[in-house]
């Protein structure tokens, strides 16, 4: 009998059927990011027929073992995965397209020495330079970092997206609709109570700045499905220092929170008043007055 048979024999596998249910919603979402890197990938106008393609390195980052029904009991939750590309072909303006494009893969398991996509993202990082437009090119760094690091890029235009007002939900408000002011968007997900410490501080941010008014908004965001709980919430806490919004269902795959690559709480998202991205991110939260006194002093600088 081979070594492999008897992995085979030892390892615990799991019903066919469960699979096939648990991993329903997954194979969309991989799929669909499938159809993305190959349209973008098409923009190339490499032709595959004409070409040398090879996968030159497979990186698996911080990978972990004891993986439940997997021989090679590995398993990543990011991989890279650059394809080392070889053409006669060039574009539109000479440039050769030749070189490495680098793939981000999502969650990974190991089979029998191959890697195995679980789950998205699945996106290009990077291709090589002037393949595609400037446009192009910084979209894809944009891209790559959001879900990354879970937040936007500071200096990037903040998304204009839309969310449900809390008290009047026939009212949709757009973020653009703030464009002019300072924003500071705390998102909350958690049955719509948001941490109290972290309210009174973003309450108070309004009375740190009083010269600035109406022009400094605090817009408290919540994903509660019981939205009378959280308008309750809200008046007996007494935070009426923010505008509180709702961004409809789906909680982190609402298009809001997709957006602004919302995938922990508490978050923050800082906007100035050119409606550019100040800060972004978890580990911002409740430092938004470090953030607009920061930006107050380089406007006052820029001025004088």
């Amino acid at each position: 009998m081979s070594g492999q048979t008897i992995h085979d024999e030892e390892a615990p596998r799991i019903p066919t059927p469960y699979v096939d249910g648990m991993f329903q919603g997954l194979r969309g979402r991989v799929a669909k990011d499938a159809n993305d890197v190959l349209a973008q990938f098409a923009k190339t106008k490499i032709d595959p027929a004409k070409s040398i393609i090879r996968v030159r390195q497979v990186s698996a980052f911080e990978p972990t073992g004891a993986v439940f029904g997997s021989v090679d009991a590995l398993r990543s939750d990011t991989q890279q995965i650059t394809l080392s590309i070889k053409t006669p072909q060039t574009a539109d303006d000479g440039t050769p397209l030749s070189g490495d494009y680098i793939l981000i893969a999502g969650r990974s398991v190991r089979y029998g020495g191959r890697w195995f996509l679980h789950d998205a993202p699945l996106r290009w990082k990077s291709f090589p330079d002037n393949v595609v437009s400037a446009e192009e090119a910084n979209a894809m760094r944009l891209k790559d970092h959001g879900i990354k690091y879970n937040s936007l890029l500071p200096g990037t235009m903040a998304p204009d997206v839309e969310f449900i007002s809390l008290t009047n939900e026939s009212q949709p408000v757009r973020l653009s609709s703030l464009r002019g002011k300072f924003v500071v968007l705390y998102w909350w997900l958690r049955d719509g109570v948001p941490h109290p410490s972290a309210m009174e501080k973003l309450q108070a941010l309004k009375n740190t700045y009083p010269h600035l008014g109406d022009d400094i908004v605090i817009v408290s965001v919540f994903a509660a499905l019981d939205l009378d709980a959280t308008r309750q919430k809200i008046a007996q806490q007494g935070w009426t220092q923010t505008l509180n919004l709702w961004f409809a269902q789906g909680g982190y795959r609402s298009e809001a929170a997709k957006a602004f690559y919302l995938n922990g709480i508490p978050h923050e998202d800082v906007i100035g008043r050119d409606g550019r991205i100040l800060a972004s991110g978890y580990e911002l939260a409740t430092g938004a007055d470090r953030v607009i006194a920061a930006q107050l002093h380089a406007e006052a600088k820029a001025f004088n």
